[in-house]
């Protein structure tokens, strides 16, 4: 019982789940590309929360993506956002 407890202890010690705040993890995830912030998603449930937030993911859009948005049809956006997302 008490080896069991130590051993989580460290493992927890060793998680960097555990010491890095969750705003740290999603600035990271953001650094990377959004095929890797996928895959990232996958790897623990601190980094699929991180993963899914929309500031992560807004990282990935060019900086005017809202006039883009604004000044385009539906179909337009499907071409322009199309390659820019392959997962």
């Amino acid at each position: 019982d008490n080896i069991e407890k130590e051993l989580s202890s460290e493992r927890s010690k060793m998680d960097i789940t555990f010491v890095l705040p969750a705003r740290c993890i999603s600035y990271i995830i953001s650094l990377t590309t959004p095929r890797d912030a996928s895959r990232l998603s996958l790897a623990c449930p601190a980094f699929k929360s991180a993963a899914d937030l929309d500031s992560v993911w807004e990282k990935f859009l060019p900086s005017d993506y809202k006039e883009i948005i604004s000044n385009s049809s539906s179909i337009y956006l499907c071409f322009v956002f199309d390659d820019r997302f392959v997962v």
